[in-house]
């Protein structure tokens, strides 16, 4: 079933699309002559010749006599072939008399099986022979076949153990015949093929991080079982799924570990024609719903439903819809933490496939709320985020309705017994991927089943306030389906991600705060609002207890998750200006981290090669956010003048470094006091002490490397050492006054 091109010019010169060419000597085709032959052939390591194919161009033919010393001994057919099936005699065709020396095949036969192009390859009646006898003025003769296009409908059959026809290829129509699991058991690898037929009795798995990519068809009478994080791709989208008999079509998928059965998950269906019941029976009934875009209505700015109304209950008969989003967690009496909290679940139907156009809704009774609709992955394939973008985005004129950003669920534990974990949504724009309330930075692909919220653009114009999102197969992807939210492993972070410059900076706490917020550097975007492709507010209506973003200039007005500058902006003098809110009125320890830096290379990268510092305009200190977090203390508010990021230390010349935290301890005794050591060869200049509403309780100025401090205005309450060495290297650490 390949296609091998030869081109022999006189000179001995040769040209080949597969392998190499050796043992190359000079050539003459003899036009004028009797003729020759091209044989072609493989050779084992032993030395035995298998012929493929021959072509004879000569006056007379094969002959027989291939044992005589004879000329014609060389025009002999070669052992195991046959005319006009695997062998080609240009001349048996009415004027075999005369001998030509040009032919160009017809092409009328280039599709179907190896055996069936053969044929229609060696009858001499589909070549043109109009430029016969020199006419091209050229003197030589030459024979024209590669310029059809060629492919060849190979078959293979899988047994259980081998492969009949050799591994598959995109051109390969597969049957299953055996069972067949390309990972674990069996470690079988992915495969890519024209059509796929699992015969009935037996089971193709699909195991996690593997694929089988179809090219047209899928027909299933026995078993095709897709692991959680496994995929199928169809590129076709005339490309059928066909379910026949006894046979079942399934797509495990499985949600995070989870720390209480009310967290909910956001699904999407890859299948057609399967109900909720079918799919989610331990789903607690009273946490099914969609969303209704058209109902959703917020007059007063605090990002929920004023009416209460856009969360749709969906019965258990519902048949899922493809594209549309649903949600739901699991029955509280099914519920156990103890073993993770993860559950898994079925889909059970036949497989979505081709162009799939969603309606999306836009309620314009104000225009301060957010026009968010509830869509999802239709596919058993992860799809592209950027080529959903494409597809979608609202420009000025091409009447689509979207603006470039997904939303992706992310809940963590809700304010319980002194925790204040976050319930919050990971975002993807231009920009870049953000962390939600688990931790985890999505890459730019969202898996199969996934539900994710988008945003139809106040620019578009809708029709009867409707718009379409069309999904379709250019955006499938054989891989990178290993992180489902609300999951909490990384497989995939930013894979694909376009490398500027871009910085995530981390809040979290001691009692469990977590939030993220990215700032991107990049040529398409402005020091300005660009958009919610560029430039994306926190959304509020997570009910956080604590949340951090980024903010324009001075404008306070808009609270960014995500905010993309233009990368001219990028040197030692700019400035991020940064602004958290705390509704947490118990004492707290926060801290600043790095979550990661993105660059374009160790060489040209700006944040490679410089500081970051945070600057704490309450305290004074500057820190490198490099050589560790930063921790401070708050009391409940907004503060958008607090924090800032700069790269170069400020005016005073200090440059706040965290040294090792080994390097100091802090040790109390049982009767209050607190030891204060510094294991290095400077000595302590001074030692503040804060408490956790952030006031300075203690200032000393111990210029030692061991002292002890009673610290009677402290009692079982957490505080914060800031201690400056004599060389103006700061270290801050946090620590709890226990008696």
């Amino acid at each position: 079933g390949t296609e091998v091109f030869i081109i022999i010019d006189h000179d001995g010169n040769v040209q080949t699309n597969v392998g190499t060419v050796s043992n190359i000597e000079e050539m003459y085709l003899d036009e004028n002559g009797d003729g020759d032959q091209i044989l072609a052939y493989q050779e084992s390591v032993c030395g035995t010749k298998t012929f493929l194919y021959a072509v004879n161009f000569g006056d007379e033919g094969w002959t027989n006599d291939k044992d005589s010393d004879s000329e014609k001994a060389y025009s002999a057919l070669p052992s195991g072939l046959q005319n006009n099936n695997t062998a080609l005699d240009l001349y048996d065709n009415n004027d075999s008399d005369t001998e030509k020396s040009h032919a160009v095949y017809n092409c009328g036969t280039s599709t179907g099986t190896v055996a069936t192009v053969l044929a229609a390859i060696s009858n001499t009646n589909n070549w043109d022979y109009t430029l016969a006898n020199g006419a091209d003025n050229s003197g030589e003769a030459w024979f024209e076949l590669g310029t059809c296009g060629f492919s060849f409908q190979v078959t293979t059959i899988w047994n259980g153990s081998a492969w009949s026809n050799g591994t598959p290829d995109i051109n390969a129509d597969v049957i299953i015949s055996g069972d067949y699991s390309n990972g674990q058991d069996n470690n079988q690898p992915s495969f890519s093929c024209k059509s796929l037929t699992v015969d009935a009795g037996v089971t193709c798995r699909v195991r996690n991080t593997k694929y089988i990519e179809i090219e047209t068809d899928i027909t299933v009478a026995g078993n095709l079982v897709v692991k959680p994080y496994g995929t199928i791709v169809q590129n076709s989208a005339n490309g059928t799924v066909t379910v026949s008999g006894d046979g079942k079509i399934q797509n495990e998928k499985i949600t995070a570990p989870s720390n209480n059965y009310y967290e909910y998950t956001y699904w999407s269906s890859p299948m057609t024609s399967t109900t909720y019941d079918n799919t989610f029976p331990d789903v607690s009934t009273q946490s099914r719903y969609t969303f209704n875009a058209a109902n959703y209505a917020d007059g007063n700015g605090d990002s929920f439903d004023d009416n209460y109304d856009a969360w749709v209950g969906v019965g258990g008969s519902t048949v899922w819809t493809p594209g549309r989003g649903y949600t739901g967690y699991p029955d509280p009496d099914l519920f156990n933490a103890d073993e993770d909290g993860a559950l898994k679940f079925t889909f059970e139907g036949v497989f979505n496939n081709g162009t799939i156009d969603v309606p999306v809704y836009r309620n314009d009774e104000y225009n301060t709320d957010q026009n968010s609709n509830l869509l999802g992955n239709p596919y058993p394939s992860a799809i592209d985020v950027n080529a959903f973008f494409t597809e979608n985005e609202y420009n000025e004129g091409n009447g689509k309705s979207l603006d470039a950003i997904v939303y992706l669920w992310s809940q963590n534990t809700a304010p319980n017994a002194g925790q204040f974990s976050t319930s919050d949504y990971a975002y993807i724009n231009k920009g870049g991927a953000l962390a939600g309330g688990d931790g985890v930075t999505p890459g730019s692909y969202i898996p199969s089943g996934q539900g994710f919220f988008v945003n139809f653009s106040d620019s578009a114009v809708p029709t009867n306030g409707q718009g379409t999102v069309r999904f379709t197969n250019s955006m499938r992807s054989t891989g990178n389906n290993s992180q489902f939210f609300r999951n909490t492993t990384n497989n995939d972070a930013d894979n694909d991600e376009v490398f500027v410059n871009k910085l995530r900076l981390n809040l979290t706490s001691d009692n469990g705060v977590f939030n993220q917020i990215l700032v991107a550097y990049m040529n398409e975007a402005t020091d300005l609002d660009d958009g919610l492709a560029y430039d994306a507010p926190r959304r509020l209506e997570t009910g956080a207890a604590a949340y951090l973003y980024s903010l324009q200039n001075d404008d306070a007005t808009k609270q960014y998750a995500i905010q993309a500058k233009n990368d001219t902006s990028l040197d030692l003098s700019e400035v991020i200006k940064i602004g958290y809110t705390t509704s947490i009125e118990e004492a707290t320890i926060y801290s600043f981290k790095l979550a990661d830096i993105v660059e374009i290379s160790d060489e040209d990268s700006f944040f490679y090669n410089v500081p970051i510092y945070i600057k704490d305009n309450l305290t004074g200190a500057m820190h490198d956010l490099k050589i560790g977090p930063y921790n401070f203390t708050s009391e409940s508010g907004t503060y958008n003048e607090r924090f800032e990021i700069v790269f170069q230390a400020d005016t005073l010349g200090i440059e706040d470094v965290e040294a090792n935290e080994n390097a100091l301890k802090i040790i109390e005794s049982r009767n209050g006091d607190v030891r204060f050591l510094f294991n290095g060869s400077q000595t302590m200049s001074s030692i503040e002490i804060f408490d956790v509403q952030g006031r300075a309780i203690y200032n000393f100025r111990p210029n030692k490397i061991d002292v002890t401090y009673n610290l009677s205005n402290l009692r079982q309450a957490p505080f914060i050492a800031r201690i400056v060495l004599d060389n103006d290297v700061v270290i801050t650490k946090k620590a709890i006054k226990r008696y």
